[in-house]
């Protein structure tokens, strides 16, 4: 479940099109706000600051996961 919970995550993390197309023009997502400030304002720095913050975030999630995953194995439920 964990493991799921995970590839589910990375798809939507990096699938910044569809979400725009879900949410509509009103909801601007970060990898979308990322890419508008990179190619569509020229603001490279704050680009490059927004993607590392959003990169520990995500790690952190996995992370946080994968412990979870891990802490569970040794248990029988039932």
């Amino acid at each position: 479940m964990i493991a799921g919970c995970i590839l589910a995550f990375a798809a939507c993390v990096t699938a910044f099109v569809t979400q725009t197309l879900i949410g509509g023009a009103r909801l601007v997502y970060m990898p979308l706000f990322i890419y508008q400030q990179a190619v569509g304002a020229n603001n490279w720095p704050f680009a490059a600051a927004m993607s590392v913050i959003f990169m520990i975030a995500v790690l952190a999630v996995v992370y946080v996961l994968n412990r979870m995953g891990r802490g569970s194995r040794g248990r029988i439920y039932g």
